[in-house]
């Protein structure tokens, strides 16, 4: 019974860990008088981001040959969008290919090669947009050099086929039989670039209406909306870190204090982020368990 079910049991257990992490959290301070326009235009480019990452999930697998509907990437991606809470990142990989995997009956083994090639793709350009804040805040030594080295590795693993070898040869001896790996062409991969860097965009627009909202409406320098993509994939690479939890909040701090914002103002816009992006969360995951009652 418990394996018949696996999938959901991951979901809801997952949930309880998101509760818990949230409530042990700090005290916040929103602002007293502000126009709410900034606070729902902050909340229209998070829904716009959770949308384009499941179209970022579908063209993924279309580059794996795996054809999917829009409404199966919603269902995918939103059911298990509260497993990286769960403390382990494997659970952020494998998460979303467990629905495709049950009623599609598609390899465990391709679809996470998917959903790997995606995540990778998201640090990468994640991590080339928050590269510019720490142009702007951080030194050469503590900022910068580390970036270029993390991002060339990066790019080195998806477009070098001695990487891919390479990592087929350890996971043949890790797992001790043979797995035959298949990552998408370079042209496919270049092609999925723009709908990655979209979602970024996307969610970077929208936190930066979140900051200027919770500065009481005020002007906040347009670098801020680039310490979101940052701060989360900085949450992505620490393993120990469930959903980035702490890693992208001191993240986004920190730029907020190097950027000139005071007093309360950083831990607010750091701490609010966090709460602002599980609503994004919360919403694709109603939307995809109303799309999976709907095709039972």
């Amino acid at each position: 019974m418990i394996k018949k079910h696996w999938f959901n049991i991951l979901v809801y257990l997952s949930l309880v860990f998101l509760v818990v992490k949230l409530l042990s959290g700090n005290h916040i301070e929103l602002p007293e008088n502000s126009s709410h326009s900034q606070l729902l235009m902050s909340l229209f480019f998070l829904f716009l981001s959770f949308f384009l990452l499941s179209i970022r999930w579908k063209l993924v697998l279309k580059a794996m040959d795996i054809n999917a509907t829009v409404k199966e990437s919603i269902i995918s991606v939103g059911l298990p969008v509260f497993s990286k809470y769960i403390p382990g990142k494997v659970f952020m990989i494998i998460g979303k290919t467990g629905y495709l995997n049950k009623e599609k009956g598609l390899p465990v083994s391709l679809l996470s090669i998917a959903a790997l090639t995606d995540q990778i793709l998201a640090i990468i350009t994640g991590l080339a947009m928050g590269s510019i804040v720490m142009l702007k805040t951080g030194s050469i030594l503590t900022g910068i050099i580390p970036i270029i080295l993390l991002w060339s590795g990066l790019v080195v693993f998806l477009f070098h086929p001695g990487a891919i070898r390479l990592l087929t040869k350890l996971i043949d001896k890790l797992l001790h039989r043979t797995i035959n790996i298949q990552m998408p062409s370079s042209s496919l991969i270049l092609k999925l670039l723009p709908i990655h860097l979209a979602y970024w965009l996307s969610i970077s627009t929208g936190f930066f209406f979140l900051s200027s909202w919770i500065n009481s409406g005020q002007f906040v320098s347009p670098f801020i909306a680039l310490a979101f993509p940052f701060a989360v994939c900085a949450g992505m690479l620490v393993l120990i870190a469930p959903g980035g939890i702490g890693v992208r909040e001191s993240v986004i701090l920190a730029v907020c204090e190097s950027i000139g914002l005071t007093g309360a103002l950083p831990a607010s816009i750091a701490i609010t982020s966090r709460f602002w992006f599980t609503l994004g969360e919360l919403t694709i995951f109603i939307t995809a368990l109303i799309l999976k009652k709907m095709e039972d």
